[in-house]
């Protein structure tokens, strides 16, 4: 994989009328299985690569410097290549491919029928080019661990994979901007490839396309007009702003009315079935390809001593993976199934970090609320989620914690929420704090439920901090042992 080489940011302007970037799926044909139809692709080789979205741009040319680009009208990259011309991608849609054993097709039923859509087909399955390969989407974020779930237990499935389609757009280089110590005639000299023009110092009103600092030096105009023309020493010149670490952005016009051509696809693989890990659905104890209260109750007869377990039964009902079942085994289940947390599936030894933590608390605004807990990894979710409450983060700064963007370079916040205190008779003890191998925190407490208590409203964080930020999507989960009170 060629490695990708980062310059700078640039912003991109937009021309004509936006072209959707869905992938493009026909009308159902007659002679396929209700729920499952026929992909179309968009024009253009189609090229599965598997890797992130700029590691497929990387790889289209060998020597291709590319560029970041965010602007107002979302991700985008301007690659540069050594035959002197340039290109401008943008993110397609997200979906993914589910490839079925030969002769064989998707449980399109069986999984609208679990979400209760068995009329209207919520989830299709798009056969590609009469292939084994079925592209579907899931919109619907709370349907996707169950279409997944069912899909990794049907023996006929040999894989699934999260793609994303790399677009390539029309495209023309307006302006440059660029800090540098040289003048505007040295610009000239150093860089003869880049075609410029018109060099002045950068201006206030400037800022609103390239969002530059305020000690940039200089904007040009550019020659180079078109992606499909070619300019001498043109990629030269980009490459020698790189190797001197030189900061530089382009205006892009982009221009979608003559529409958008499919070049690659990313690929992630997310399920192999021939990984024998794979081969026990997590929680499906009542080993019918599907997680509900059936297993639920599965669990709870196991543990009273009604029934017995099989050797593959008793894989699935350790959810918490400790080796062994127990109630908290039992408690986790029933997280699950009522969507407190997202999926069962922990590290097998996560790290007991309890003794690098601190645990504060603090008083928190009734409309954050919801979840029973949360990750804060960055100063602008600190804003949103708890300093959007002063009295919160007064509090927070009451009990020695300083936060900034300092703070969360190295740091980050695992929050529980206490939403019980409206009742006053629950009493949360923090047990242990441990870190799995994908960066996740999880958080475990003793809920002890006393017999009487006085009703005062309100609602709390309890603020575990905790070492180092991988600055990931790690996510913070809340496991609960729960003291009943005594009976007198």
């Amino acid at each position: 994989m060629k490695k990708r080489i980062i310059s700078a940011v640039l912003t991109a302007a937009l021309l004509g009328s936006s072209v959707s970037s869905l992938t493009c799926v026909s009308a159902v044909e007659s002679d396929l299985t209700p729920g499952i139809e026929s992909w179309q692709e968009y024009s253009g080789t189609r090229k599965r690569i598997s890797g992130t979205v700029e590691d497929v741009i990387g790889s289209l040319k060998s020597g291709t410097v590319v560029i970041d680009c965010q602007g107002a009208y979302g991700d985008g990259f301007l690659a540069f290549t050594p035959d002197e011309r340039h290109s401008y991608y943008t993110k397609g849609s997200k979906y993914s491919i589910v490839t079925m054993a030969e002769g064989t097709e998707p449980p399109v039923k069986e999984i609208n029928e679990k979400i209760g859509a068995s009329d209207n087909y919520e989830v299709k399955f798009y056969r590609i080019d009469d292939s084994d390969e079925y592209g579907f989407f899931v919109l619907d974020k709370e349907y996707k661990d169950t279409v997944y779930d069912l899909l990794k237990h049907d023996s006929n499935v040999v894989k699934i994979e999260e793609c994303q389609n790399i677009l390539e757009c029309e495209s023309a280089l307006t302006n440059f901007c660029i800090k540098t110590d040289l003048s505007i005639d040295e610009v000239y000299e150093e860089y003869p490839g880049l075609l410029l023009e018109n060099g002045r110092a950068l201006r206030e009103s400037d800022k609103d396309w390239c969002d530059a600092p305020e000690d940039w030096s200089y904007v040009f105009s550019c020659k180079v007009r078109k992606d499909t023309e070619t300019y001498p020493s043109f990629y030269s010149s980009i490459k020698k702003l790189h190797d001197n670490n030189v900061p530089f952005r382009y205006d892009v016009l982009i221009a979608t009315e003559y529409g958008r051509q499919q070049s690659a696809t990313s690929s992630e693989l997310i399920y192999n079935a021939a990984d024998t890990s794979n081969t026990v659905m997590l929680g499906d104890i009542y080993s019918d390809g599907i997680i509900d209260l059936s297993d639920l109750s599965t669990l709870s007869l196991f543990l009273v001593g009604d029934t017995d377990l099989e050797g593959s039964q008793k894989k699935a009902a350790d959810v918490d993976g400790d080796s062994e079942i127990t109630l908290a085994d039992l408690a986790r289940l029933r997280q699950y199934l009522s969507k407190k947390i997202d999926t069962l599936e922990t590290s097998s030894s996560p790290e007991d970090i309890t003794d690098k933590c601190r645990t504060i608390i603090a008083n928190a605004s009734y409309v954050i609320s919801g979840e029973p807990c949360f990750m804060v990894s960055s100063m602008e979710e600190y804003n949103e989620r708890i300093a959007c409450y002063e009295k919160e983060a007064e509090q927070i700064k009451e009990q020695g914690v300083t936060i900034g963007e300092k703070f969360f370079e190295n740091n980050r916040l695992a929050v529980m929420v206490d939403n019980l205190l409206s009742a006053n008779n629950v009493v949360f003890t923090q047990t242990a704090v441990k870190l799995d191998e994908k960066g996740n925190v999880h958080l475990y407490y003793n809920r002890d439920f006393l017999n009487s208590g006085s009703e005062i409203e309100g609602l709390l964080h309890h603020i575990t901090i905790v070492p180092g930020n991988p600055h990931n999507d790690s996510k913070a989960y809340v496991h609960f042992k729960d003291i009943m009170p005594k009976s007198y």
